[in-house]
């Protein structure tokens, strides 16, 4: 038993060791991100970052003979806000594949994290092992 013991410790020791390699390679993944979304009718292209900044905007020039200001302000934002949600996507897929098993479900579709899933499920469950109520 205490040789099973050691042989675990060592292997979370090498896990721990390996963490910021894995940290340095999530981070420049999810910095290498970005996102393009066109509007609904195809009037307009959108790129975002990872961190959901516009990096580009196009439109075509047909748009903007025949769409007024409101109708083409409002293909600029739902291209914008498709492009972003795919950005998340995409960020949390990266994120999903770093972490333990266990973890991964944490991480929903939309790349938003699930906290509450991460936590213990009932407050015993948080106390460490070997104390006693």
């Amino acid at each position: 038993m205490r040789m099973d013991m050691r042989a675990e410790l060592e292997s979370l020791l090498e896990e721990y060791r390996g963490l910021p390699s894995l940290l340095d390679r999530v981070r420049t993944e999810v910095a290498g991100v970005s996102a393009t979304a066109r509007s609904s009718d195809g009037c307009v292209t959108v790129t975002v970052s990872s961190r959901g900044e516009l990096a580009s905007l196009h439109i075509d020039e047909s748009a903007l003979r025949r769409l007024d200001a409101a109708t083409l302000t409002a293909h600029i934002m739902q291209a914008a806000v498709a492009a972003a949600a795919d950005a998340r996507r995409r960020i949390g897929a990266v994120v999903s594949d770093a972490l333990p098993a266990g973890f991964a479900g944490a991480i929903r579709a939309d790349g938003t994290i699930d906290v509450a899933s991460l936590l213990p499920r009932r407050p015993i469950d948080a106390r460490p092992v070997g104390d006693e109520l």
